[in-house]
């Protein structure tokens, strides 16, 4: 549901700002539920600043099957939700959202160039 509403904003509304922001903040928080799923990942965004997920649900690949979670429509869609949001002054919502960028770029794309820009 992130991933649509990232690129509802993205792609649906171009030239409403407050929609394509609302549309982004929606996302983030989809995109953010992922961590409520286990106890071991932060509870509060501020505790993203410096945490680096080694995995999303223990003892699962969610990138094993292409056809669940697509890596590559997921990363671009959280890259341009955490840019969105940092240029309209939501770095706090972002920080989670950078958080799961960073896991996706690292550990399932191996992506030197994504995972620098994540950090």
């Amino acid at each position: 549901v992130g991933v649509v509403f990232a690129k509802l904003s993205k792609f649906g509304y171009p030239a409403d700002l407050s929609t394509r922001l609302h549309a982004g903040l929606a996302s983030a928080t989809f995109l953010s539920a992922v961590f409520a799923c286990s106890i071991t990942h932060p509870q509060r965004e501020l505790e993203f600043g410096e945490y680096l997920p080694l995995e999303i649900w223990e003892g699962k690949n969610i990138f094993a099957d292409p056809f669940q979670c697509n890596v590559l429509d997921l990363s671009s869609s959280l890259f341009f939700v955490a840019q969105l949001l940092l240029e309209n002054a939501r770095p706090l919502v972002a920080l989670p959202v950078i958080a799961f960028l960073e896991y996706c770029a690292y550990h399932a794309m191996r992506d030197v160039g994504l995972t620098i820009a994540a950090r």
